[in-house]
């Protein structure tokens, strides 16, 4: 049984949008991190006109991260690292889920949606994931600094 379709408000919509697919953004979250798959579905969400929803999303993005770090760092005996993939994949199947639904939502609304540059989609997930590594980083020497991290 598939879910019911979404319904758009076609006057809070943008014309056209240029988005990466479904597939293609949990990979991105796969490969990436899942803060670069959420990045380019929020670009997506802003590009079809769903801003409450982008806004949202990034809000749980930067809070997910930070606590994502914050639990790989501080979880003993390394446990956190294997909570890695795990989120990555849930990851994966939420945006998948997503971005098609909304996708097809947008197109029921007669708007056009053409696919977006995988270039871009690809140096932008390079990016957000180094910018994970980086915090990672961050974090690690903040916490060793204050006493917080432990040596395992």
């Amino acid at each position: 049984m598939s879910a019911p379709p979404r319904q758009l408000d076609p006057a809070k919509l943008r014309p056209d949008a240029a988005i990466w697919g479904p597939l293609f953004v949990g990979i991105v979250a796969l490969f990436f991190a899942f803060p670069a798959g959420l990045a380019l579905a929020i670009l997506n969400w802003q590009r079809m006109g769903l801003l409450a929803k982008a806004r949202r999303h990034l809000f749980a993005t930067v809070i997910g991260a930070y606590l994502f770090v914050l639990l790989v760092l501080l979880v003993p005996g390394g446990l956190g690292f294997y909570l890695y993939p795990a989120v990555n994949i849930g990851v994966f199947f939420y945006l998948r889920r997503e971005i098609d639904r909304d996708a097809d939502a947008y197109a029921h609304a007669g708007k056009e949606a053409r696919p977006a540059s995988w270039g871009l989609g690809l140096l932008l997930g390079l990016g957000f994931g180094l910018a994970l590594a980086l915090l990672y980083v961050v974090v690690a020497i903040f916490l060793d600094a204050t006493g917080l991290l432990r040596a395992d």
